[in-house]
C-alpha cells in the first residue's frame, strides 16, 4: 500500500514540476509561478522523492536499472520519432537515478550493458523494493512508445524472469495508468 502512495507523490511532483517548467519556459521572465512554488523549490521536492526511493541503492544497482531501460530503448529499433520519444524516457529516468554523467559516460564505455540475463540477475534481488512498480512502469513506457511486439515480448521476458507473475504484470501498470490519469485530469 506504500508504494502506491510513493507512487502517487512521484506522478502528483513529476506533473507539478514539468508544469511549472513549463510556464517558466513560456515566461521566462517570470521567476516564480502562480502558485507560489519556484522552478527551483519543484526541482528540489522533485530530487528529494527520487532520493526517497533510489538513494539507498548503491551505484551499480542503479546503473542496472538505468542500463535495462536503455535494453529495451536500443532493442528492435523504431522509427526516429519514437526513437527520440524512447531515448527522452531513458535520459529523464537517468535524472532520477542521480547518476554524474561522467560516472554514465565510463559505464558505458565500459561495461556490457547489453547482457540481459547479468542485469535480470543484478535486478532481480530488488523486486520488492516500493520503486520497482515505478521502474516497471518506465520500462512499460518504453516498449509502449515503440509499439513492437518483439520490445513487449522482451518487457514480459525480462519481468517474469525478475519474479512477477504475468497477472502481477498486468495488475501493476493498470494501478499506475490509473493512477496516471487520476492525476493528470
Amino acid at each position: 500500500m506504500i508504494w502506491i502512495i510513493i507512487i502517487a507523490v512521484a506522478i502528483l511532483i513529476i506533473i507539478a514540476a514539468k508544469n511549472i517548467l513549463r510556464n517558466a519556459q513560456r515566461q521566462q521572465q517570470v521567476h516564480v509561478s502562480d502558485d507560489g512554488l519556484s522552478v527551483a523549490d519543484a526541482s528540489k521536492m522533485m530530487a528529494a522523492t527520487y532520493n526517497s526511493l533510489y538513494g539507498s541503492l548503491s551505484e551499480q544497482q542503479k546503473l542496472s536499472l538505468l542500463h535495462l531501460v536503455g535494453c529495451f530503448v536500443a532493442y528492435d529499433p523504431a522509427d526516429s520519432g519514437k526513437m527520440a520519444q524512447a531515448n527522452d524516457i531513458w535520459a529523464s529516468f537517468s535524472g532520477m537515478l542521480n547518476i554524474s554523467e561522467a560516472k554514465l559516460a565510463q559505464s558505458l564505455q565500459t561495461e556490457k550493458q547489453s547482457d540481459i540475463e547479468k542485469l535480470i540477475s543484478e535486478i532481480k534481488p530488488l523486486k520488492g523494493e516500493n520503486f520497482m512498480d515505478l521502474f516497471m512502469y518506465t520500462c512499460f513506457s518504453v516498449v509502449s512508445v515503440k509499439r513492437s511486439e518483439k520490445s513487449a515480448g522482451l518487457f514480459e521476458y525480462v519481468f517474469t524472469q525478475i519474479g512477477y507473475t504475468p497477472e502481477e504484470l498486468e495488475n501493476t501498470l493498470q494501478k499506475i495508468s490509473i493512477l496516471g490519469q487520476t492525476f493528470l485530469s
